[in-house]
């Protein structure tokens, strides 16, 4: 979807800057409505689309508010004028019909509570890496999601081209107000003044740092505003209303707001690309106007000539990062090979057009593309229920559960939590009862259900979607999963009553808190009161997550000798064959792993130790 987050955008922003040479109120309005059709469009490709809409629309009020201050006094006298001025009657046009359009396409296309999320998505922003979902009890995926990694400015300034790239579309933001009548011998100098203000934000004295180095994100993105909204300011000061600041100032809002949601997640550099793109390309297209005048009035160079050595100067920029990106390419190894391919062709070729793969969610897309069969989940439904019970498929040493979970995912997903929880409206006992039944087949799963009192109807839609007969299914485990085994065994351990009491019970006075626990899970007052600090000492989503749920994993491999009934490993662990015990020697004495795991003639035989343990379990392959 990529390719969609960039176009969309930059279709839009084009559609928006058109209407600066626009006399044509019909034009102007009907440039406003295919806009307002693409934004709608766009909601099919991106749910998080709103953000070039909300964009234009913070741009359109900006505008506003200029052209009202600049032209204030005529107003005052006249509130008539406003309708009168042709700035101000353009800007309301656009305004008012790509409001409008972009409402109607957008809940025809996707539906008006997509179209109402322009206004709740930037508010749910700031919760992206929440441990908990933020209307429901289970897992937040994006947590684990490497593209949501935290950014620096750093990285992102390298990512776009670094320093002198990122430095050139800063100047493009300012390079992008523009005058009918051609620019004024003080905006030379204002255009200078600036070029020198943003390059000493990236200049090293000595050993020190730049500046935008030794400052917070903050006031870096206060500081590229700055020079514009300065220029905007003269500009109502002095009353001058011939500049056209749309292009500046929606290039500016895009650069700072998406440099601050790359810092929250690298994945949103992304978002910074096309206004990068527009600025970089205004920064070179004004120059090259400039200098080109310059070239051919001062220094007396034919037009031809002088044009020529510009392009080919102003081309020379692209050198490195036309090779950087040869580099990566050259360099990258795909994520498909043979085994992949020929093992999702068989089951392309061997399996029913029903079938269902499961795994986790990182290759999904891959195997709907080559196996041409349904997923679980992938990448664009990681956000569901599924994280956890594909999680506890893969951590439950019960065959009959993991066997349970699988037929409940492929007859209906979610949705037999779903039928419980509406008559039962509690996450925790709707819950209970699933785990109970899927284990059990229909008939036993059909009494359970009786034994809570269900009626048949509701027992019927609870059975079709945990106890149908399910489609043929494929489970894929690849080696890739042993790396992630901390991520999927963080979801399918989640522990649900932490999530609650994180959720429902952080903000609450302690003493509403500790009663909260105390009616919802029985727990006794000091359990209670414990609890509510222990929570209260959490000072970040990461150690909340870490709070909820733990992020059990695969240690790795040793290799272990062997010396009669005695297996001797290189990690200082003994195995005794002849009595299945498993020991070392450490500071604390001899100390044993919590559980080990042997195979026999009959099969898999576990050992549980007491004692002086340690946190994990050891398994012998022989």
């Amino acid at each position: 979807n990529d390719i969609w987050v960039v176009l969309f955008p930059l279709l839009i922003t084009w559609l928006f800057v058109s209407i600066i040479d626009i006399k044509s109120t019909l034009k102007t309005a009907i440039i406003s409505l295919i806009a307002g059709f693409f934004t709608g469009l766009f909601t099919t490709a991106w749910s998080g689309w709103w953000y070039i809409f909300d964009f234009l629309l913070a741009t359109i009020l900006f505008t506003f508010l200029y052209v009202v201050l600049v032209n204030f006094d005529e107003i005052k006298r006249n509130l008539k004028s406003i309708f009168l001025n042709t700035a101000l009657k353009k800007i309301l046009i656009f305004g008012l019909v790509y409001f409008l359009s972009t409402a109607v396409f957008a809940t025809f296309f996707s539906g008006f509570s997509q179209f109402r999320n322009s206004f709740l998505g930037p508010l749910s922003f700031p919760s992206i890496k929440a441990p908990v979902q933020a209307t429901s009890l289970w897992p937040n995926v994006l947590t684990t999601v490497a593209e949501l990694n935290e950014g620096s400015i750093e990285g992102i300034i390298n990512s776009i081209g670094g320093r002198f790239l990122f430095y050139i579309s800063l100047l493009g933001l300012l390079l992008a107000i523009s005058r009918k009548e051609g620019l004024r011998k003080f905006d030379l100098w204002y255009i200078i003044a600036a070029a020198v203000f943003y390059g000493s934000l990236f200049v090293r004295l000595g050993n020190s740092p730049s500046v935008y180095q030794s400052i917070s994100v903050i006031s870096l993105l206060i500081l590229i505003m700055l020079p514009v909204l300065l220029r905007v300011g003269i500009s109502i000061y002095k009353k001058d209303a011939s500049y056209d600041f749309n292009l500046s100032i929606l290039l500016s809002l895009w650069v700072v707001s998406t440099i601050f949601a790359s810092i929250k997640g690298i994945r949103f550099t992304l978002l910074l690309a096309p206004a990068f793109s527009v600025a970089f390309g205004v920064a070179l297209g004004k120059l090259y106007i400039y200098l080109s005048k310059l070239l051919s009035k001062e220094f007396k160079i034919h037009k031809a000539i002088g044009s020529s050595i510009l392009i080919v100067l102003l081309l020379l920029m692209y050198v490195n990062p036309i090779r950087g990106a040869f580099n990566a390419a050259g360099s990258d190894l795909p994520i498909i090979n043979d085994a992949w391919h020929n093992s999702l062709s068989a089951i392309k070729q061997s399996s029913s057009k029903d079938a269902i793969i499961t795994s986790w969610w990182d290759f999904g897309h891959h195997f709907k593309a080559l196996a041409e069969r349904r997923v679980t989940f992938d990448g664009t439904t990681q956000t569901s229920e599924a994280a956890h019970w594909v999680g506890k498929l893969l951590m439950t040493p019960s065959e009959e559960q993991a066997v349970g979970i699988l037929r409940m995912l492929d007859c209906g997903g979610n949705h037999g939590f779903n039928e419980i929880d509406k008559i039962k409206k509690n996450t925790h006992n709707s819950l209970k009862i699933l785990n109970e039944i899927i284990v059990l087949d229909r008939i036993q799963a059909e009494r359970k259900l009786k034994g809570y009192r269900f009626d048949a109807p509701a027992m019927d839609k609870i059975l079709q979607r945990t106890h149908c007969s399910p489609p043929e299914a494929y489970f894929i485990a690849s080696e890739d999963m042993i790396g992630k085994s901390g991520v999927w065994s963080h979801f399918g351990s989640w522990n649900f009553e932490r999530a609650d009491i994180w959720q429902n019970a952080r903000k609450m006075p302690q003493e509403q808190a500790v009663e909260y626990m105390m009616g919802r899970f029985n727990y006794t007052k000091e359990r209670a009161e414990n609890m509510y600090f222990e929570m209260q000492a959490i000072a970040s989503d990461k150690a909340a997550n870490d709070w909820v749920a733990p992020w059990p994993g695969y240690g790795g491999t040793v290799n272990c000798g062997k010396n009669k009934d005695i297996y001797i490993c290189s990690n200082g662990f003994q195995i005794n064959l002849s009595s299945y015990d498993v020991f070392a020697t450490g500071q604390q004495g001899i100390v044993r792993p919590k559980i080990a795991a042997f195979t026999t003639e009959d099969g898999l035989w576990r050992k549980e130790f007491n004692g002086t343990t340690i946190d994990f379990g050891i398994t012998l392959i022989p």
